[in-house]
């Protein structure tokens, strides 16, 4: 999968926000200054401990990075050994680890979550977000995400299941571009649709 580049840029060198690790994707902020660089600095200490970066880097003042590297205190070297170490610790560790490391360190960090990580979520089968879709065309113990959220006083139903491919292709077709069945047809035939 090809992620989105780079959001800023410390002393040349690109801070990205989105990271591989072990079973997919993870979002790291990279943040400075007096309120977001604290976390960047605890997520360097246990960068440095799991040994993908130095301790000099890790003792490094991020809350006033952008200040050390406009003075020349901090060079380009040391943003891309810290950028690397975050790398390396994120391509050997797996998501739920790392979002475990993010919540009991206090880190800018999320898991990016893909399907089956959404198909298996714990919380979301507790909130009653999954449900037996009615009549459905693929089997009786099909679950859907029957909601994006659950509200005090709204119920957010399924009404039917999801049509199938080209389904309900030929009726739009035919009430919204007014086209004949044998238009539809010869669509059809020729591989159009």
């Amino acid at each position: 999968s090809v992620r989105a580049t780079s959001r800023m840029q410390l002393a040349g060198v690109d801070l990205p926000g989105t990271f591989v690790c072990k079973d997919g994707f993870v979002l790291i902020s990279l943040a400075l200054g007096p309120a977001f660089g604290p976390m960047t600095k605890r997520l360097m200490q246990w960068t440095a401990e799991q040994g993908c970066v130095s301790q000099r880097i890790a003792d490094l003042e991020w809350p006033a990075m952008a200040d050390l590297v406009q003075r020349g205190d901090v060079t380009a070297a040391d943003i891309r050994e810290a950028v690397d170490g975050v790398i390396a610790v994120c391509r050997k560790t797996t998501k739920a680890e790392l979002g475990a490391v993010a919540r009991a360190r206090g880190l800018l960090m999320a898991e990016i979550s893909d399907m089956k990580d959404v198909a298996t979520s714990a919380q979301y089968r507790e909130r009653g977000l999954w449900a037996d879709v009615p009549d459905s065309p693929l089997g009786a113990n099909l679950k859907d995400p029957a909601r994006f959220a659950q509200f005090s006083n709204y119920q957010i139903a399924i009404k039917r299941p999801a049509p199938t491919l080209s389904q309900h292709t030929a009726a739009i077709l035919e009430s919204e571009l007014q086209l004949s069945q044998t238009e539809i047809q010869a669509l059809f035939i020729h591989g159009i649709i």
